[in-house]
């Protein structure tokens, strides 16, 4: 007969509370405001199981891009590839960030299956989502974006987007770990040169 300890038991009923409190804040939107909602979201990639999952799916059809964001981004962050579908219907939507974070999530769930809805937002008029389109096929092993990554290491491409070094230097390590993933001997001769 196994024991457990007091500490155990306790640390497993506070996180359930906690859990139970989180869920309870992120549906109430009459007495909390969106962003207190979206971080409660968030904060339930912290706690991996069928209520949260089930919550993240339901914030998904909030009317706050800022709750749908982020339950987004945890439901990737936990993994869930049963919410491929759900987090789909994000890739048309009129709100960049929201495609933005939608191929991001497809890219980590890792569905090879979602490959042939991932290759039109290489062609998105928005720099962010092109480049996480690219991103997001190359960890699922389809060179579709290789010429978006190979775009993303030449600098002259990123004075007209107004971003920062810090933001483009991050960009561009983000394309040669993509360019990594797919190993084409074309894209060694770019880092020989």
């Amino acid at each position: 007969k196994s024991v457990s300890s007091p500490t155990a038991e306790m640390t497993g009923t506070r996180d359930a509370a906690i859990q139970k409190e989180i869920l309870y804040i992120l549906k109430d939107s009459k007495n909390y405001d969106a962003k207190t909602r979206s971080y409660m979201a968030m904060a339930l990639n912290h706690f991996p199981g069928k209520a949260s999952e089930e919550a993240l799916r339901e914030a998904l059809k909030e009317d706050s891009q800022e709750i749908q964001l982020a339950a987004l981004w945890s439901l990737g962050s936990l993994g869930v590839r049963s919410a491929a579908a759900e987090i789909e219907t994000f890739l048309s939507s009129t709100q960049p960030e929201l495609r933005k974070m939608a191929v991001y999530i497809l890219g980590v769930l890792g569905e090879r299956s979602e490959t042939v809805k991932i290759r039109p937002l290489l062609n998105d008029p928005v720099a962010d989502v092109r480049w996480n389109a690219a991103l997001a096929l190359a960890r699922l092993q389809d060179d579709s974006g290789q010429r978006v990554l190979e775009e993303m290491l030449d600098r002259r491409n990123f004075p007209e987007k107004g971003m920062e070094e810090p933001q483009i230097e991050a960009a561009m390590i983000n394309a040669i770990k993509g360019l990594a993933l797919l190993q084409k001997p074309e894209s060694i001769k770019i880092f020989e040169s």
